[in-house]
């Protein structure tokens, strides 16, 4: 199955995850590179005077772990957890430059474009696309269960992929195996017990 979406959909949120499975964020010049080109420059303000001020290095450091608790609850499928990271983006871009635009046969008259300034307002339209059912994303996101590892994952043809590779799948499944045995077992002595 092949997931079908805007070119810019897709690279916004192949740049989320790049963001998010970083292990450490050591210069705010790192995370900015890696969203250029995302991000839109005012036309009448080519030096960035009255842009949003970005964060330093610890900034997006919390921001990394604020933004990886709201995929832990997409990958989670927890409808509470979904609506709170719900509620949360819609919070965040709340505060962005919208720009109406015409659409009659788009849910109302009516559509908006958020038109992102800043790294927050990128990462929080991605975790907005992932939440939108229309688009097939939500289904698609998975995170490694290999140890030590925990990357995110967002395969757009294809199977959905969980883990980061076979070595990591291989990784996960010994690691499960003892629970997998004990679980038979259980099920076996429950039917046993019910056939006596």
């Amino acid at each position: 199955m092949r997931v079908t979406g805007l070119g810019i959909e897709r690279r916004i949120l192949t740049q989320l995850l790049r963001f998010v499975n970083v292990k450490k964020i050591i210069s705010a010049a790192n995370v900015i590179s890696t969203f250029e080109g995302l991000m839109y420059v005012r036309a009448s303000d080519p030096l960035g005077l009255t842009a949003p001020p970005w964060l330093d290095a610890s900034g997006y450091s919390e921001l990394q772990a604020t933004i990886r608790s709201a995929l832990d609850a997409i990958v989670s499928h927890d409808i509470d957890r979904l609506k709170r990271v719900h509620a949360l983006a819609e919070y965040e871009l709340e505060r962005v430059t919208c720009i109406p635009r015409p659409a009659p046969r788009v849910r109302g008259d009516y559509d908006f474009m958020i038109v992102p300034e800043n790294v927050e307002t990128c990462c929080w339209l991605a975790i907005r696309f992932l939440l939108d059912d229309t688009r097939m994303y939500q289904r698609r996101l998975g995170r490694c269960g290999a140890p030590g590892c925990g990357r995110f994952n967002l395969t757009f043809e294809g199977r959905p992929q969980r883990h980061c590779s076979v070595e990591h799948r291989r990784r996960y499944d010994e690691t499960q195996v003892a629970g997998r045995v004990k679980a038979w077992r259980d099920r076996n002595r429950s039917f046993r017990a019910v056939r006596r």
